[in-house]
């Protein structure tokens, strides 16, 4: 055996004492967690060697020889141990695609059993502190105290009570755990609505929501004309976790929100925001006023109407009916269409409108919201109040089954030609025939109440029936 000094170490900058016995060859230092990996040649140390650490208060120039070998006697007779230290950071934030970095400090003592070839694993327990089922989250070859830089896995389920500890492979030692419990979120982000909303400059569209979970520290909204970005704030900064989109400009903008938790940041799923230069609903000429209701039966009328600007795919124009002056504060909803451009909605003015001449009726949008104009001109509509004809009581009449799915049958004990009419709750006539003794397939009807209203020049009788 033989004891010799390297010196020209780059960070303690003196010599440090190598002790070869048999093929073995050791260094040792005052701080083990000093850089003596590299002696002044620059060149990494063989795997063969090992590292000993020598008593504190050790002085490389003014102590002996002798003493050094006491040292080298006395660490060789020690027990291996492997500790796991303490980790600064308690609370990491995961996501289902990517992980969190963790950097856990350990320390060896005793013994110059650490081989060159030897293989330290950090091992993650389960969210109660458990490790019988560990992960192994980050390994490093070497055979000294030094520090592991772990990754917690993407994916790891929320927790607060993981722990991490260390296992070396020549000797097969394992380390206390670190500790302290850490918490582990796994990190929910995204925006809703996800649909595509369509606007007009300065019109404001459908709020848009950031669902996080846990709640991040801060989070702010961004936006891009170009998908992926790079994005930038808006000014004033939207940083709560509702936005509504307005914009001054004609585009086509790619919204975000970007969530910090810790020191991660997510950006989440992008929304499209199309923004037109100009969106309008004209409603058109109506024509046949004035109209005439009666208690049971609307008024069919037809609401054409022009549009210009781009509508969202999911969009309804719906026609409403006013108020008998002209106002649409309290509005009736009178027949809708679905699209994204101009057209006629069929409409019904409904059963028992009270008459008036100054009646209006607009058409509006749902995607995005936008009221158009009402048609321009005072309609007029009649409600007809003559009493109802007195039933003839000569006649039976039987209404069958109900409620019915398919076939309603209709019998009369006279043999006379009948008018049937079939209307909803509106007023709206949606089947008309004439029959003596007959049925008539209401198949086609939605499940609902209906009125059947059998008439002649004779009688005149009302029947709610159940369609299922």
């Amino acid at each position: 055996s033989s004891l010799w000094f390297a010196d020209g170490l780059q960070i303690t900058d003196k010599a440090v004492p190598l002790y070869v016995f048999g093929d073995e060859t050791y260094v040792f230092a005052g701080q083990v967690n000093s850089l003596y990996k590299q002696v002044n040649t620059g060149t990494y140390l063989t795997t063969g060697l090992r590292i000993a650490k020598l008593g504190d208060g050790f002085n490389f120039v003014q102590d002996s020889v002798d003493k050094i070998v006491n040292e080298i006697i006395a660490y060789s007779q020690q027990t291996p141990a492997l500790h796991c230290g303490n980790i600064d950071q308690t609370t990491y934030y995961v996501t289902s695609t990517s992980g969190s970095q963790v950097v856990i400090p350990f320390t060896i003592d005793g013994g110059f059993d650490f081989d060159g070839n030897n293989t330290f694993t950090a091992y993650l327990s389960d969210a109660n502190g458990n490790f019988t089922n560990e992960t192994a989250i980050g390994t490093l070859n070497f055979f000294a105290s030094d520090t592991i830089f772990a990754e917690i896995p993407a994916g790891t389920p929320t927790g607060t009570g993981y722990r991490i500890r260390i296992k070396s492979s020549n000797p097969a030692l394992v380390s206390n755990d670190n500790g302290v419990d850490l918490t582990i979120y796994q990190i929910q982000q995204s925006v809703s609505p996800t649909d595509t909303q369509r606007i007009d400059v300065g019109q404001q569209g459908t709020l848009l929501t950031v669902n996080e979970t846990p709640v991040a520290d801060s989070r702010e909204w961004l936006y891009s004309t170009v998908s992926g970005g790079p994005y930038q704030s808006f000014d004033p900064a939207e940083t709560g976790t509702t936005y509504t989109p307005l914009f001054d400009s004609a585009a086509t903008y790619h919204v975000i929100c970007q969530s910090v938790f810790g020191s991660s940041v997510i950006t989440s799923n992008e929304v499209v925001i199309i923004v037109s230069d100009t969106l309008s609903i004209t409603t058109g000429e109506i024509t046949g006023s004035p109209f005439t209701v009666t208690a049971t039966e609307g008024a069919n009328v037809d609401v054409p109407f022009t549009v210009t600007g781009d509508f969202n795919t999911d969009n309804t124009f719906s026609a409403y009916l006013s108020d008998s002056t002209g106002d649409f504060a309290n509005k009736i909803l009178i027949g809708t269409i679905d699209g994204t451009t101009g057209n006629t909605i069929s409409a019904t003015i409904p059963a028992a409108t009270p008459s008036g001449s100054h009646y209006r009726i607009r058409v509006e949008a749902s995607s995005p919201e936008y009221v158009g104009t009402d048609n321009g001109v005072d309609l007029v509509i009649v409600l007809d109040t003559t009493p109802d004809k007195i039933v003839n009581t000569q006649y039976n009449f039987q209404v069958y089954p109900n409620p019915v799915q398919n076939i309603l049958f209709v019998k009369v004990d006279k043999n006379q030609n009948f008018t049937i009419k079939i209307t909803d709750n509106l007023g709206r006539i949606l089947i008309e025939k004439q029959i003596t003794d007959s049925y008539i397939d209401v198949s086609i009807l939605p499940s609902g109440v209906y009125n059947l209203t059998i008439s002649n020049d004779e009688v005149f009788k009302t029947i709610k029936f159940i369609k299922q």
